[in-house]
């Protein structure tokens, strides 16, 4: 599922059906996924934001203005 939600990136459709239980596995492992965070403050340029669009799911646009932290 994790890797579904990062190939997708949040917007793929899943179902699934429950078919029975079964002896216990173990822990459920969780999503190792964080936060891009500035280093600078400045304004974001396009050729910073292609390189990281890769990492993560951007929420700003070229020039926008950020803040480090």
């Amino acid at each position: 599922r994790g890797e579904f939600l990062t190939d997708t990136r949040g917007l793929g459709i899943m179902t699934s059906r429950f078919t029975g239980y079964a002896p216990w596995l173990g822990e459920i492992s969780s999503r190792n996924r964080g936060s891009l965070v500035s280093m600078d403050t400045g304004e974001a340029t396009s050729y910073q934001l292609e390189n990281l669009q890769q990492r993560g799911v951007l929420f700003i646009s070229p020039m926008d203005m950020v803040y480090a932290g």
